[in-house]
């Protein structure tokens, strides 16, 4: 459901339960950790004068992960992280309402963040899968 909006009682219609096994099946979830949350997801172009780009990161050392995740917390600019295979060790979302305040971003990742590379593709719209 993509909807995290909806009543208790539209999803037990959707899944085929009576209501009470659906809010017992939905708090069990919550309370095991398979629901983390429910949010908003907001669209970064429809909010206007908004520059979104995907950063990949490769670190200098492998050892370093805990203290690059540890860097990027508390930065408001940086609004998803995923650790990755391959070519790189992390690809994150960056916000930013311009390009300067981006390429301040990308240039802090390089430096205090301790990346020995990056690689940015500014994001040009949302795609509605």
């Amino acid at each position: 459901m993509q909807d995290g909006r909806a009543s208790i009682t539209l999803l037990a219609q959707k899944v085929g339960l009576s209501v009470s096994a659906t809010a017992a099946r939905v708090h069990r979830l919550c309370d095991h950790g398979v629901i983390t949350g429910f949010h908003a997801s907001l669209d970064p172009a429809m909010l206007g004068g908004v520059l979104s780009a995907t950063v990949r990161v490769r670190l200098s050392t492998s050892g370093r992960c805990a203290a690059f995740e540890e860097w990027l917390e508390g930065r408001p600019e940086i609004t998803e992280v995923f650790r990755c295979t391959g070519n790189f060790d992390y690809e994150l979302r960056v916000t930013c309402r311009d390009a300067r305040r981006i390429h301040a971003v990308i240039s802090a990742i390089r430096h205090a963040g301790g990346a020995a590379e990056t690689e940015t593709t500014l994001l040009s719209g949302r795609v509605g899968v």
